[in-house]
């Protein structure tokens, strides 16, 4: 009878035992698991405030979606949270059950008579409540793996292909359009014009450079700072296209004048830009370590991968609450809550811009997935666009890291598909965070 399963072994544990139980010092045992009902109480009421406030928001978003096409964008979102909230609730309400169910079986061997004949009752009936547990999580996570792949599959759809820029919804296409992305200056497309052609002219891409007074002295800045580590100081920009190449020099550009380009509040343009010098500079120092990727094609993700973001603060009011709330998102991508709140997000932003400033097509299906960090283990995804990804998150975290947070939200929802797209282990991931954030400290970025 008593062969098959941790069940039944429980069963025949107990039987053997029986006549050694004592009833009394059950009850006195027991009790503690009585007073933490309280704790289950705490965390319901916890978990319906929660989710009260999740159908509140729902509500108003709904209630604000204008456009058919809206507002099914505003049920999937709160399908979505819904979904993450319940699966975060019964996680917890598991942990604290088992948590209990075990704390009440130490009390029950430790009270008694023969603690010894209790002991492997105890052990069987901890194993089986493990069990439960482990196999609960197994599939909670299978079933989110299973809704993230139709949902990457939906967006890969209209990303995947190199030869199409990414394609919004119609609704989200005229919201693009009062956004307002900036096009590309002239200067930048007769030098990028210019370097496409078989035999550039450094000569002439020189002059178009220096005509732009600001512009020059600013490059030179840039081209003479530590980060370049230059054996000889630069004085002219031809100086600088030999020293360098067309491709730093484009790069150097770029970042320039998408710095005259962008209009908003002045103290979070001065933090975003220093947020964007930094990871720029990150990319390159990782392209250059881990291969894999062009130099020059990290130091443009680097630039454009979060433009979108201060076009978004200037498009909405209450863009920054939403950053905010995006940096303390647990579960769901970042992406997620923007498309939420204003029915697009900066990935998207950024890659539209960076498309309509004629950057490769490669580069601008980085930039719209971001965030999306399941897509580097794709086969269907360009192994460039991949190791972009991953190494933008290790960017991100050494950024966060030298700014004095101790802890990434990104790096949690992303590290192990980083890791394995770069082929890192932990250890490997915490020298690349180190060497940026002493290369930071250092004034580099």
């Amino acid at each position: 009878m008593f062969k098959n399963t941790p069940f039944e072994a429980v069963a025949k544990a107990m039987q053997d035992n029986a006549g050694k139980f004592n009833p009394a010092a059950a009850q006195e045992a027991i009790q503690p698991a009585m007073n933490n009902l309280k704790a289950w109480g705490d965390m319901a009421q916890s978990q319906a405030k929660a989710a009260q406030a999740a159908v509140a928001e729902s509500v108003v978003t709904l209630k604000n979606s204008k456009a058919p096409q809206a507002a099914f964008e505003s049920i999937q979102a709160s399908a979505e949270t819904g979904m993450a909230l319940a699966t975060k609730h019964l996680k917890e309400a598991t942990a604290l059950g088992v948590a209990q169910f075990q704390a009440s079986i130490d009390a029950l061997e430790k009270s008694h008579p023969t603690p010894g004949a209790m002991a492997n009752v105890g052990k069987t009936l901890k194993a089986a409540a493990a069990s439960m547990e482990t196999a609960l999580d197994t599939v909670l996570k299978t079933g989110a793996a299973a809704v993230a792949a139709i949902k990457l599959a939906v967006k890969l759809a209209s990303a995947v292909d190199e030869s199409q820029p990414p394609h919004p919804t119609a609704h989200t296409e005229a919201l693009i359009k009062s956004i307002g992305i900036p096009a590309r200056p002239t200067t930048l497309v007769n030098l990028q014009r210019e370097m496409a052609s078989d035999d550039p002219d450094t000569r002439q891409i020189a002059d178009w450079v220096a005509s732009d007074v600001a512009l020059s002295v600013a490059a030179l800045r840039i081209v003479n700072s530590p980060a370049f580590g230059l054996s000889r100081r630069c004085e002219t920009v031809e100086q600088a296209i030999s020293m360098l190449g067309l491709q730093q020099l484009n790069g150097i550009v770029t970042g320039l004048m998408l710095r005259q380009l962008i209009r908003g509040d002045a103290q979070q343009l001065q933090r975003f830009w220093d947020v964007t010098s930094k990871r720029a500079y990150a990319m390159t120092r990782l392209a250059r370590g881990l291969a894999g990727v062009d130099v020059p094609v990290a130091q443009s993700f680097g630039l454009f991968c979060d433009i979108g973001i201060p076009l978004l603060l200037q498009r909405f009011p209450d863009y920054q609450e939403t950053l905010m709330a995006c940096n303390s998102e647990a579960l769901r991508p970042f992406t997620a809550l923007e498309q939420d709140r204003h029915h697009t997000d900066h990935a998207q932003i950024g890659a539209l811009m960076a498309r309509s400033w004629d950057i490769s097509p490669t580069l601008c299906q980085a930039i719209r997935l971001h965030h999306d960090y399941a897509v580097v283990r794709d086969p269907k995804v360009p192994e460039t666009v991949a190791r972009l990804i991953a190494m933008g998150l290790l960017a991100e975290v050494a950024i966060q890291r030298f700014d004095g947070r101790a802890t990434c939200t990104e790096w949690d929802k992303g590290a192990d598909h980083a890791m394995g797209a770069l082929v890192l282990n932990v250890q490997d991931a915490e020298d690349w965070f180190d060497r940026l954030f002493q290369d930071f400290s250092n004034g580099l970025g």
